[in-house]
């Protein structure tokens, strides 16, 4: 995981809970609108990795 959930173990824990709950329910949802959704929920927790990993240098 990144440096500052690193220190957080709790939310880190959680957060890949999260990602791995959107990911599967997106997986089995077939409708249209939910995935839409998914994907975009998905694409907002993405972005969060990516910015920790900003302040990770």
């Amino acid at each position: 995981m990144t440096h500052l959930m690193e220190q957080f173990p709790a939310i880190s824990r959680e957060f890949d809970k999260l990602v791995m709950l959107v990911s599967q329910t997106r997986n089995k949802t077939r409708n249209e609108n939910q995935v839409e959704y998914l994907d975009w929920l998905e694409s907002k927790l993405e972005s969060i990795l990516v910015e920790e990993d900003r302040f990770k240098e």
